[in-house]
């Protein structure tokens, strides 16, 4: 069996500084499974629902995350287009 690398950025990089997905997904009150799926490549399984994100972490958790982030002191942001070429999406500064 082939190990997925679930690396998409930038969900990895905000899940890895919360301790993981276990941790950043009891903080959230989620499935582990679920940001997991934010750091995986987006795919359509066999029952037609798509897992993964292609590291994108959806907006309803964006709120919540930052604040998290605050209390933790990690500089988690919101990133928007200038141009609108792309959707925003939450980053994390290094």
């Amino acid at each position: 069996m082939t190990k997925l690398i679930n690396n998409y950025e930038p969900a990895n990089s905000i899940i890895e500084a919360f301790g993981g997905a276990k941790s950043i997904a009891k903080l959230l009150g989620l499935a582990a499974n679920t940001p997991t799926a934010w750091r995986t490549k987006s795919r359509i399984q066999n029952d037609g629902k798509n897992r993964g994100t292609n590291g994108h972490i959806p907006p309803k958790y964006w709120k919540k995350i930052i604040e998290l982030g605050k209390e933790r002191d990690l500089d988690i942001f919101v990133v928007y287009s200038e141009t609108g070429d792309c959707i925003p999406y939450l980053a994390i500064k290094n």
